[in-house]
């Protein structure tokens, strides 16, 4: 038992180092004095109150989402979805070429634009 209650201080040590380093909660600093170094700790304990703060209302929401948070922004209902619009064209051959079709306009608007026959490709080899 006593050995569970220190290993579990130590991991909670090692995560305030790692998780005040990153967040910028403390100061190291190595200062030269006659005797050797000398090592500062400098804590920051608003920035630590704020970032717990921020975290305990993170973890609220999560743990409670239904519940309205009045530092959240509500979030703007999407465009409403509209059906793509279709235009059908008649597509018409030219006399004489039965095989050719002819199209209203191309891209570019100069004029009708004449596709090729149509081609069948070779059928599958049998396996």
């Amino acid at each position: 038992m006593t050995k569970n209650l220190l290993a579990l201080g130590a991991a909670g040590l090692i995560a305030f180092v790692v998780v005040g380093w990153f967040l910028g909660w403390y100061h190291i600093q190595s200062v030269p004095t006659s005797n050797g170094r000398e090592f500062k700790v400098d804590l920051n304990t608003p920035k630590i109150t704020e970032d717990i703060n921020k975290g305990k209302v993170k973890v609220e929401g999560f743990l409670h989402p239904n519940t309205t948070n009045p530092t959240l922004q509500p979030v703007s209902d999407p465009p409403p979805i509209t059906t793509p619009r279709v235009t059908i064209v008649p597509v018409t051959t030219p006399p004489g070429t039965p095989d050719t079709f002819v199209l209203p306009g191309n891209l570019d608007n100069q004029g009708p634009q004449i596709l090729p026959p149509p081609t069948v490709p070779p059928p599958l080899p049998p396996r």
